[in-house]
């Protein structure tokens, strides 16, 4: 079945995108777009824009990235699709970030938002992450401080780190931020505390996969 084949070719394009081979990806990603344009898959067809939009994002096409999930985001919205809208919403987040642009906390909050609605909790302390990260680039160090707390907070009630379908930040990054930040605000026993709770969570993980 073309449902099936399209399922597919975007299963392929993730290992791909996953393991940097972008241009296979998008080739993939376009390849299931056009199928489930032909079935008139709408859920299909979101899933397969903020695919191929990630991968373009990844390979410095961050208007063209855009402009997918924003067709991405309406589509998802359109079918009722939430869990691929909250995944939309954190990676236009992520892609207007680098930008520079003032609509990258408005995203993250309203990703943050629909997280803790639908309790998914990996995407919660990635957008609470990159809450902090857009303060922090503002001056705005001790809302970036709080944040970066609360997403540790929750980071730390889950078990081994998976990746973000729409991330490409790890736990790992949101402790040295943590730790850096607080290292340059000469708060040495917030430093402390932030390095132990990185020792901490690593045991946890090599403990888990064990």
């Amino acid at each position: 079945r073309k449902a099936e084949e399209a399922a597919q070719l975007n299963n392929l394009g993730f290992v791909r995108r996953e393991a940097g081979a972008l241009v296979a990806a998008i080739d993939d990603f376009r390849a299931a777009l056009a199928i489930d344009e032909t079935l008139d898959n709408d859920e299909g067809r979101a899933y397969d824009l903020r695919n191929l939009a990630i991968a373009l994002a990844r390979s410095g096409e961050s208007e063209q990235a855009l402009r997918h999930l924003e067709q991405a985001l309406t589509l998802s919205r359109k079918v009722s699709s939430r869990y691929n809208e909250l995944q939309t919403l954190l990676a236009q987040a992520e892609v207007l970030e680098p930008l520079g642009s003032d609509d990258a906390a408005p995203r993250f909050l309203a990703a943050l938002e629909l997280a803790r609605t639908l309790q998914v909790r990996e995407v919660e302390w990635r957008a609470l992450y990159g809450l902090g990260r857009v303060k922090a680039a503002h001056g705005e160090r001790p809302g970036a401080r709080h944040d970066f707390d609360g997403a540790m907070h929750v980071a730390e009630q889950l078990g081994r780190s998976r990746e973000s379908e729409a991330s490409s930040h790890t736990r790992r990054d949101l402790y040295a931020t943590a730790l850096r930040l607080a290292l340059e605000d000469d708060d040495v026993a917030g430093a402390f505390g932030i390095s132990e709770r990185a020792r901490a969570r690593r045991l946890l993980d090599i403990l888990s996969s064990g």
